[in-house]
């Protein structure tokens, strides 16, 4: 049998550590970031359908 793969997720060193709490915290962004557009895009996409608002008025 072959020697076994290193399949640890956890840094190795501090700047390590850092890297991975900068890209969480950038996944985290990105998330609420979406959301945000998501949400006030279909807010805004509704409330004109339920006003009856078209472009041609």
């Amino acid at each position: 049998m072959g020697s076994a793969e290193n399949n640890t997720w956890t840094p190795q060193t501090i700047t390590g550590y850092v890297k991975l709490f900068w890209f969480g915290g950038f996944i985290a962004v990105l998330g609420i970031g979406g959301n945000l557009v998501l949400h006030t895009t279909l807010s805004g996409v509704l409330f004109k359908t339920q006003l009856g608002i078209s472009k041609s008025a």
